[in-house]
C-alpha cells in the first residue's frame, strides 16, 4: 500500500502545525515549531558543536538526499526560535509494514529541550505513522549505548529475520 505524494505531503504538513502547536502549549515556548528540512536548516545543522560522548555527527544533507523522492518521507526538525534542536527521517518500508526511522539526533549541549527531544521526535514519528496507516515505527540501527535510554521511552527491543537489532513501537496504542 501506498499514498500518493500530495497526500503524505498534506498529512505532514497538517501534522506539523497541530504538533507544534501542543509542543508550544505543553512547554511554554512560542518559539517552538516542527518543520521540514531547508537549505538553511542544514546549513545551522552544520554548526552544531561536537557531542562529547558516543553520537557521531551525521552528514544530514546527505542523508535527506536519500529519501527526499520518497513521498511519504519522515523528516521533521525541531526548531526553537528557528533553531534546530532535534532532528528525524525515515521512510515506509518496502512492504509498508513499518515506518523506518534510521537518523534522529539532538542538539548537544544545554537548550530548554535538552533530555526531551528524542520521546519528542518519537511521538512525531508514531503519530505520522499511524496518520499513513503504518502499525508500527522502528529505530533503525540504534547506537548500543542508548538502547536503555529508549526502552525507558516506551520502545521495545526487536530483531528482524535476519537477526539485526532494531527498537520498535506500535503506532496503534
Amino acid at each position: 500500500m501506498t499514498l500518493p505524494e500530495r497526500d503524505c505531503a498534506v498529512i505532514r504538513a497538517e501534522l506539523f502545525e497541530t504538533f507544534s502547536q501542543a509542543l508550544r502549549d505543553r512547554f511554554a515556548l512560542p518559539g517552538l515549531a516542527v518543520a521540514p528540512f531547508s537549505p538553511r536548516i542544514f546549513h545551522e545543522l552544520a554548526k552544531w558543536p561536537a557531542a562529547d560522548r558516543y553520537f557521531p555527527h551525521w552528514d544530514w544533507k546527505e542523508i535527506h538526499q536519500r529519501i527526499v523522492n520518497k513521498p511519504c518521507r519522515f523528516e521533521a526538525v525541531l526548531l526553537l526560535d528557528d533553531q534546530p534542536l532535534g532532528v528525524a527521517i525515515g521512510r515506509p518500508s518496502r512492504g509498508w509494514d513499518y515506518l523506518g526511522i534510521p537518523r534522529l539526533e539532538a542538539r548537544p549541549g544545554a537548550h530548554p529541550l535538552a533530555g526531551q527531544i528524542a520521546a519528542t521526535m518519537i511521538s512525531l514519528a508514531v503519530l505520522y505513522a499511524a496518520e499513513i496507516q503504518l502499525p508500527e515505527v522502528r529505530l533503525l540501527d540504534p547506537i548500543e549505548e542508548l538502547i536503555d535510554f529508549y526502552v525507558s521511552l516506551g520502545l521495545s527491543v526487536a530483531r528482524n529475520a535476519d537477526g539485526e537489532l532494531y527498537l520498535m513501537r506500535n503506532s496503534e496504542e
